[in-house]
């Protein structure tokens, strides 16, 4: 996520991002994701797909708390079999 806030990060790892999603728990327990619409695009070797979502989460004082959003994902395939 991007700015300066505690969730704001830059990820390029499995560990870092299992890490990032479990101070995203503690941060906002509760949170539930609906996803509104996925619409995938282009190439298989090169795919775009774009998800737009909302969400809600509990707040430190009891009251909930909304966010909508939209991610938008490049797939490549890059040729490599891992085993």
């Amino acid at each position: 996520m991007h700015g300066h806030h505690p969730l704001a990060s830059e990820r390029h790892a499995m560990n870092s991002t299992a890490q990032w999603y479990a101070r995203l728990a503690r941060l906002l327990p509760g949170l539930k994701f609906d996803i509104d619409a996925i619409a995938v695009t282009s190439w298989p070797w090169r795919t775009v797909a774009t998800v737009t979502w909302k969400d809600r989460f509990a707040l430190p004082d009891g009251s909930t708390g909304p966010n909508q959003g939209v991610h938008e994902f490049e797939l490549r395939w890059v040729g490599k079999i891992f085993s």
